[in-house]
């Protein structure tokens, strides 16, 4: 499998992604703005291009999405 180039914000959003899925964008948010200012929709965006990089898995779970990666921080790297 070709491996995906990501940028830094896409990398720590992995990183969040691995570390708490399943999770939802409002948890992904949460944990980035701990050391970063970074608005809400740009988190979003960035993980709709993880999910259209098919790295990430958008599940709608009782009215809102979770998100869990497709491959293991492992195997990615």
């Amino acid at each position: 499998m070709k491996t995906k180039l990501l940028s830094n914000l896409e990398q720590e959003i992995m990183n969040v992604i691995w570390h708490m899925e399943p999770c939802s964008l409002k948890e992904i948010h949460a944990e980035l703005h701990k050391a970063h200012s970074i608005a809400y929709t740009t988190v979003a965006t960035l993980v709709q291009r993880l999910v259209i990089k098919g790295l990430v898995v958008k599940k709608d779970t009782n009215s809102f999405q979770r998100y869990s990666s497709k491959m293991s921080k492992e195997v990615y790297t």
